[in-house]
């Protein structure tokens, strides 16, 4: 950078001037920070739209699903017994049912403590056992034979590989009983512990499973069956599961104790007219800010503030002022009219191609209505009491107004459509703040902001240099003549 002399010879307030200067100069870039930060409050009041909308496609989505009107509540009498959820096949209605006996595996333990050594490092060590150890075991699942070495291998190796295999065997040494326990992860009377092979009587005379002859091929020992759930259902007897949870007429069971109770199938009107409240809250959040955003006033006498500007005002006054400014932005916008046009028109209009006999074909019919108030820009409410006595006067007409049939959409399924389209078109041109890089068509338009301005800095940061080196320049001139002018004064003094 030159040198800069700043009215060394004129007495000029030289940086106050250029100061001065420059402000004309800058209230050109000015005015294109200006234009972006009123295109980054219109991206961001267009974002604020697509959140809304991304809301209401959750919302609708819920209503696309059958389920959301097909759906059980199950009460237990006695949950004690038992608990149970239903299917939507499900028949509506009490059942009592009597659990006989529960689903149980097997439980197969050493009848005694095995008296081993504190040294588990080995089977050598813990048990005095020498060479080679072979046995065989099945199950439901299958067989398998296990090896082992008294020397190389412990009893935590026997009990890892038998947890390994896939016999739904799991093995378990407990040190302070001092015993081996094997258990089934099934349960049902397919399911056995068997010793098919006990060659060396490892599993007799040193883990004491069991006692009497060895376990040979052919004449296996068995340690225990499974025994299968057995209940009554409605007064129907011989009804026996594998499992204590299991599916009977669309009604799931989970056993819990033997003993006589009552379940009540019913239709879940409750958690249906949730989903409807949902819907219903997210569309009025969604039409109430797009109608206020359409008509908000603009205050032209109020826009962005420049960095000087806001140098000179407090925190509440920028934010008085902002407010102010950013207000209005999509006033009347025909990109949000149609949006809003299209929402109302989807949420409310009749539906055609439904069943012949079908009397609910729009919400109007099921006691969901729009406000009747200007003031409210088309709110939906909703008579709880009417949608109750709809959904349980006839569910599957409610369900196929929402859901529609094999040869029309429902109305869940148009306005999905139509948010989803509109989330996409908001995209396009606003972006999303969850992009790590906007190609948006208001993301583009900033960048030609952001290199615009770059280019005005450029020009401001030159242009002040030319008039520093014009004013340096100038102040040279000045004190080379003020020199010349003291030595005339000299030269004539000394005449004189």
């Amino acid at each position: 950078m030159a040198i800069r002399l700043s009215g060394l010879a004129s007495g000029l307030d030289t940086e106050s001037i250029i100061s001065d200067l420059m402000k004309a100069e800058r209230t050109k870039v000015d005015t294109q920070y200006q234009q972006k930060q009123l295109l980054e409050w219109k991206r961001e009041d267009y974002r604020e739209v697509n959140t809304k909308l991304l809301a209401l496609r959750t919302a609708t989505w819920d209503l696309k699903l059958e389920s959301s009107f097909a759906g059980n509540t199950v009460r237990s009498a006695d949950e004690s017994i038992l608990t149970a959820t239903a299917a939507a096949s499900a028949v509506d209605g009490k059942y009592s049912i009597n659990v006989l006996n529960l689903a149980s595996g097997v439980t197969a333990a050493s009848s005694e403590a095995l008296g081993s050594s504190s040294n588990t490092t080995s089977l050598a060590e813990q048990f005095g056992l020498s060479g080679s150890i072979t046995f065989s075991l099945s199950s439901g699942e299958g067989s398998q034979s296990f090896t082992f070495d008294a020397e190389d291998n412990s009893l935590n190796e026997v009990i890892a590989q038998i947890n390994a295999s896939d016999l739904g065997i799991q093995a378990s040494y407990d040190s302070g009983v001092d015993r081996l326990f094997l258990t089934t992860s099934d349960t049902g009377s397919d399911v056995s512990i068997d010793i098919t092979s006990d060659q060396y009587g490892f599993l007799r005379d040193t883990l004491k499973l069991y006692s009497g002859d060895l376990a040979v091929a052919g004449s296996p020992v068995n340690l225990g069956s499974g025994e299968d759930a057995e209940i009554e259902f409605n007064g129907i007897s011989g009804l026996t599961f594998s499992s204590n949870q299991f599916t009977l007429n669309g009604i799931s069971f989970d056993l819990n104790t033997e003993g006589s109770t009552t379940i009540t199938v019913s239709n879940d009107i409750d958690a249906t007219v949730e989903k409807v409240q949902a819907f219903i809250e997210a569309y009025n959040s969604a039409v109430e800010l797009i109608s206020t955003k359409l008509g908000e006033e603009r205050d032209r006498d109020y826009a962005p503030l420049t960095d000087e500007q806001k140098d000179e005002m407090s925190e509440d006054q920028i934010e008085a002022w902002e407010e102010k400014a950013r207000s209005g932005l999509l006033k009347g916008d025909s990109f949000l009219s149609s949006i809003y046009s299209k929402l109302r028109s989807g949420a409310t209009g009749a539906m055609a191609g439904l069943s012949a006999d079908n009397a609910y074909t729009s919400i109007s019919k099921l006691g969901i209505s729009t406000s009747s108030n200007w003031k409210d820009n088309g709110k939906l409410y909703l008579d709880e009491d009417q949608l109750r006595e709809a959904l349980a006067d006839d569910p599957d007409a409610v369900m196929e107004l929402f859901t529609g049939n094999d040869d029309t959409d429902g109305l869940a399924d148009q306005l999905y459509d139509l948010t989803s389209n509109s989330i996409t078109l908001l995209t396009n041109k606003a972006g999303s703040s969850s992009s790590l890089a906007d190609s948006s068509y208001m993301g583009k338009e900033l960048e030609r902001i952001n290199d615009r301005i770059d280019e005005w800095e450029d020009r401001l940061e030159d242009l002040e240099e030319r008039y520093w080196t014009q004013f340096t320049a100038m102040e040279t001139a000045l004190q080379k003549l003020n020199d010349t002018s003291s030595w005339l004064e000299q030269q004539l003094a000394s005449l004189s």
